[in-house]
């Protein structure tokens, strides 16, 4: 995203970041996961960022896993002071 949210969306940062798990790294079904998010967010008060959630977690189910297998698990793991 080129610009952070808004102040007032923390439960939409959290929503995110739970989407991003379940897409990444427990293998859940794209429209599940994405359609879960969009309902959270609406629930959580935040319906004017439904169609931005919706948007990020799209393009994270897509583009995603290749985004994983790019990093080194090793180094991500270890303190910067260790490496």
């Amino acid at each position: 995203m080129p610009r952070p949210l808004p102040g007032a969306a923390g439960p939409v940062q959290d929503i995110l970041r739970l989407g991003i798990a379940q897409l990444v790294f427990l293998g859940t079904p794209p429209h599940a996961a994405v359609d879960q998010a969009v309902a959270m967010t609406g629930h959580a008060g935040q319906t004017k960022l439904k169609s931005l959630v919706n948007a990020v977690l799209r393009r994270i189910s897509r583009d995603g896993p290749a985004l994983i297998e790019q990093q080194d698990p090793v180094r991500l793991n270890t303190p910067n002071y260790l490496w």
